[in-house]
């Protein structure tokens, strides 16, 4: 079976050679568990340190509400850009 790990940060799984993460669980990665309960992290500290780790990792980030969000889309951006890893995000 294939590894679906990205530097310590599993994948759900693949799709059309990308591989697709969680953003939960890359946060569980930067953050620990406790990350969730934690209502003092600021949100945009937490979105720079997605993106730094997304361009750390060759990697796509994909947030849409959830009308908008669609994982094909954001496995067809990350492919555009010649990316192999999507972290998604639903933001509903």
């Amino acid at each position: 079976m294939e590894d679906l790990t990205i530097n310590g940060v599993p994948a759900m799984y693949t799709c059309e050679g990308v591989a697709v993460i969680n953003v939960c669980v890359l946060l569980d990665q930067l953050y620990g568990p406790e990350w969730a309960s934690d209502f003092t992290r600021d949100y945009e500290v937490t979105q720079a340190d997605i993106q730094a780790w997304c361009a750390k990792n060759g990697s796509h980030y994909y947030s849409r509400g959830r009308e908008d969000f669609n994982t094909y889309d954001a496995v067809d951006e990350a492919r555009a850009k010649g990316l192999k890893v999507v972290v998604v995000e639903d933001l509903s």
